[in-house]
Formats: C-alpha cells, sequence, structure tokens
C-alpha cells in the first residue's frame, strides 16, 4: 500500500478503490464518523498531540 500523506492522496486511494470520483465532503464526513467509532484512539491521537499536558 503506498505511504499516505495527506487528505487529497486518501481521496485518491478512494477513488481507485471504488473505480469512481469521491467527494472529498463524503470522505470527511466518513473520516469523522470511523474516528467518532473510535474515539479511545482518537483521544490517544490528541495526547500525542499535547493535549491534556499538564505543568503543575
Amino acid at each position: 500500500m503506498p505511504r499516505r500523506v495527506g487528505l487529497r492522496d486518501d481521496l485518491r486511494l478512494a477513488e481507485d478503490r471504488f473505480e469512481e470520483n469521491v467527494s472529498l465532503t463524503d470522505l470527511r464526513e466518513a473520516l469523522m464518523k470511523v474516528g467518532l467509532q473510535h474515539l479511545d484512539e482518537t483521544e490517544e491521537c490528541l495526547e500525542e498531540w499535547g493535549y491534556g499536558m499538564t505543568f503543575d
């Protein structure tokens, strides 16, 4: 599988997979829906980005 760099690359992969044009809005909504179904992993990602850090 090719290395994904960004949303446009994901869009191309989806279009290759489905062999038709995929709306960028639909792709974003699908990514959000899947993210909401995996809140623990989403939280881990946010923590990696520095959210939730305290400097007491």
